[in-house]
């Protein structure tokens, strides 16, 4: 009898690709993974080689096992992309993300435990476990557009020596969840290790960039912990909510630096609601006592954030400079603070301790501005007129004092160049921003008394 052809139709095909939770094709030279199971996830995960894509359809992924780096989580793997060839895992859609949880009641074990370096993982939500994402020695890595949320301690851990990765556009809410006690260790980002940890985790997680995230509300201690040890680490273009935080284990600001190189700069931080337990902006400390020396409390460069801040905490300082007898006897050095935007009238630096160390100034070691070019802000008066929203996406609407009158709006690099120029009969305007590109720009209003400026956020 003679052998029958059959024509795979794309009906065929389609019902081919539907009937397996694992599918594997070639594209463009990248092997292509779709799973809609628990065990095609860790199998991808164990296997993976560079260039790989693991893609998570619709649902909700329960796993656990003990992970490469020796910490009990959902998922994991020690497998290691390359520059230019990275693995990724993301979920299928943007718009509907997979959950990653375990399969542990109690906010027990982590979410994700990375140790490999060049992955990309986007698209996803991580929840319901005790440590949402944690790097150990995972370097080159990008967490993009992840939400973390109902996390028993902190969200995201940076640890092990993990450097060079990029957080982004993520999401992170509901950290402490566990115990009352845990509420003093729900970061929304770790970066580093205490210093009496550093014999067990490499203390070097440098060169590390958040930026383009939302953290809060209900981040139930700091937003960012920047440990010791750790040097250039840059949190920029972010908002915060205060609404959430405790005070336990004093968890009372947003950010503490306690590193070397620590910038904060283009952030929006919201103290206008729950926020009775904020006591600052940022903290900044020196870890150097009983004989510890390494990479800590210095060169810290906060600038060109905005600070929303209700009646109640109108004169919370925007840096304070953290001493303790015993733990922390001397104040941090070469901090600098300055041009950030604050909604009430009082000086952005009021802490007695930290007013006589703080340099107003941008510092020469600054490589995200060219400092001698700032002289546009430096030689005009404070702003008499506010914008908003700020960040933006698409328009900018300038309100004045009583309608004041003005006769030209610009807008400028922050180096200084001039982008466009209007013409106007009063402060009060909108103006499309939609054609810039990412990034900082002053903002400067003329008036028959002179002119000022402030500086804006194009998301």
């Amino acid at each position: 009898m003679k052998k029958k052809n059959y024509i795979r139709t794309p009906l065929y095909l389609a019902l081919l690709i539907v009937s397996s939770s694992i599918h594997a094709f070639q594209s463009n030279g990248t092997n292509s993974i779709i799973c809609d199971s628990d065990d095609c996830l860790q199998k991808a995960m164990d296997n993976a080689k560079p260039g790989d894509e693991i893609i998570l359809k619709k649902g909700i992924y329960v796993g656990g096992k003990e992970s490469p780096a020796k910490n009990y989580s959902a998922f994991s793997s020690d497998r290691d992309g390359e520059k230019g060839n990275p693995i990724i895992l993301r979920g299928f859609s943007a718009d509907e993300k997979p959950i990653i949880t375990a399969n542990r009641s109690g906010y027990s074990w982590y979410g994700l435990n990375m140790s490999g370096d060049y992955w990309i993982i986007k698209d996803i939500i991580v929840q319901k476990v005790l440590k949402g994402i944690v790097l150990d020695d995972a370097s080159n890595c990008q967490l993009i557009n992840v939400e973390v949320s109902d996390i028993g301690q902190e969200a995201i851990h940076l640890r092990k020596g993990s450097s060079n990765n990029l957080i982004k556009n993520c999401l992170v809410t509901n950290t402490g969840m566990r115990s009352e006690k845990d509420k003093g260790f729900g970061e929304g980002v770790y970066i580093g290790s205490d210093r009496g940890a550093h014999n067990k985790f490499d203390p070097n997680c440098n060169n590390n960039i958040v930026e383009n995230c939302v953290f809060g509300p209900n981040i139930s201690a700091e937003a960012f912990d920047i440990k010791e040890g750790t040097e250039r680490t840059i949190i920029r273009n972010n908002t915060f909510y205060a609404e959430g935080i405790t005070g336990v284990n004093y968890s009372d600001t947003f950010i503490d630096l306690k590193g070397l190189y620590g910038y904060v700069y283009g952030n929006t931080f919201n103290v206008d609601k729950g926020a009775e337990n904020l006591n600052a902006i940022i903290d900044i400390s020196n870890r150097t006592f009983g004989g510890y020396s390494y990479k800590t409390g210095k060169y810290s460069a906060i600038f060109e954030n905005t600070i929303n801040l209700s009646n109640a905490k109108g004169s919370i300082p925007t840096a304070r400079l953290i001493l303790d007898p015993e733990k922390q006897p001397s104040p941090a050095t070469d901090v600098h603070v300055w041009d950030n935007n604050r909604s009430s009238s009082t000086s952005e630096i009021v802490d007695n301790t930290t007013i006589q160390v703080v340099q107003k100034s941008c510092p020469a070691w600054n490589e995200f501005r060219d400092c001698k070019s700032l002289g546009i802000l430096g030689n005009t008066k404070n702003a008499d007129f506010t914008i908003y929203p700020n960040p933006a996406s698409a328009s900018i609407h300038i309100n004045g004092l009583e309608n004041s009158i003005a006769s030209e709006i610009s807008i400028s690099s922050i180096e200084g160049k001039l982008i466009s120029k209007t013409i106007v009969k009063n402060i009060n305007n909108t103006l499309s921003v939609n054609t810039l590109p990412q990034g900082m720009y002053i903002i400067a209003v003329t008036t028959k008394t002179g002119a000022s400026s402030q500086v804006f956020v194009k998301n």
